[in-house]
C-alpha cells in the first residue's frame, strides 16, 4: 500500500498510470496523498483523500501502516526530502520517486 507524496500534476499523472500498471500485474494500491499545500488539507485530489501534511507522516503511518511512498513532486526542499528518507529508513517503507518533467539536455 502507497501513500504519494505531493499533490499536483505529477501525482495526477502518477495516479492515472496505475492502470497500465494493474494491466501488466504490477499491484498497486494508493491509500492517500500527503502534500503540506494548506488549501489541499482534508480534500480528495484525483480522487484520493489528502491525509495530511508531511509533518503528520508519523501518525499517518501509526494509522494506515503503509509499505511505500511515492514522491511525485519536482520542488521537495532538501530537508523535507532528507526528513521523509530518514523515516522510511527507519520503519523498513519503500521511497520511490515518479516524475514526468522535461529537461533541457542541450
Amino acid at each position: 500500500m502507497s501513500i504519494v507524496y505531493g499533490g499536483g500534476i505529477n501525482a495526477k499523472l502518477y495516479i492515472s498510470s496505475k492502470y497500465y500498471r494493474t494491466i501488466s500485474k504490477e499491484s498497486i494500491k494508493i491509500i492517500g496523498i500527503i502534500d503540506d499545500e494548506p488549501v489541499l488539507r482534508k480534500q480528495y485530489a484525483y480522487g484520493y483523500k489528502v491525509l495530511g501534511r508531511l509533518s503528520e507522516l508519523n501518525k499517518i503511518y501509526d494509522n494506515y501502516n503503509f509499505d511505500k511512498i511515492v514522491i511525485t513532486s519536482n520542488n521537495i526542499q532538501s530537508e523535507k526530502r532528507t526528513f521523509v528518507k530518514e523515516f522510511c529508513r527507519n520503519n523498513k517503507v519503500k521511497l520511490t520517486e515518479s516524475l514526468f518533467i522535461e529537461r533541457n539536455i542541450y
